[in-house]
């Protein structure tokens, strides 16, 4: 709750000093938080109102990105990996753009998730090997990492076919 106060704080304080990309990066976490601590229903009220926000100011198209990994984040968890999908695959380009673990391979890795729910199996296929292959550009890897390669691992476990050794990085 407290970091939940410090983020509407500082969300507030980045609308003040008219910076875009901090108010959008508060509005970002303060859902992410609310969903992780299961307050879902504000958690999807204020997804709204990162929507509406991004809709009637500039803002900057990483954060546009960001917000649209966490909506797909939560179409995913909400069992509708359809509308996942047409949020994800909408930024794509820009995700693979940004070229920066924090932002690409999260946004890869809930597409991947889109696709096995839907039993798609080839694009998910495809899109955990672009993933594991934008890991294996780094040097090190961030926490926004961490949960993608969890998400690699169950769906290799999952699989319905065998594993393809090709899709694998060396």
């Amino acid at each position: 709750l407290m970091l939940s106060s410090a983020l509407v704080m500082a969300m507030t304080y980045a609308s003040r000093v008219h910076s875009n990309l901090f108010t959008g990066v508060g509005l970002r976490f303060h859902v992410q938080v609310q969903w992780w601590i299961g307050d879902w229903a504000d958690a999807l009220a204020n997804q709204q109102t990162l929507d509406d926000w991004i809709r009637s100011t500039s803002a900057p198209r990483l954060t546009v990105v960001w917000a649209d990994r966490m909506l797909g984040m939560l179409h995913n968890d909400l069992g509708r990996p359809d509308l996942a999908c047409l949020v994800l695959e909408r930024n794509l380009a820009a995700a693979r753009d940004a070229a920066e673990d924090q932002t690409t391979v999260p946004h890869l890795a809930e597409l991947a998730r889109a696709y096995a729910a839907l039993g798609r199996d080839d694009e998910a296929a495809a899109t955990v090997h672009e993933m594991l292959d934008w890991i294996d550009r780094f040097d090190s890897i961030g926490f926004d990492c961490i949960m993608p390669l969890l998400t690699a691992c169950r769906w290799s476990l999952t699989r319905t076919k065998p594993i393809d050794r090709d899709i694998l990085p060396e």
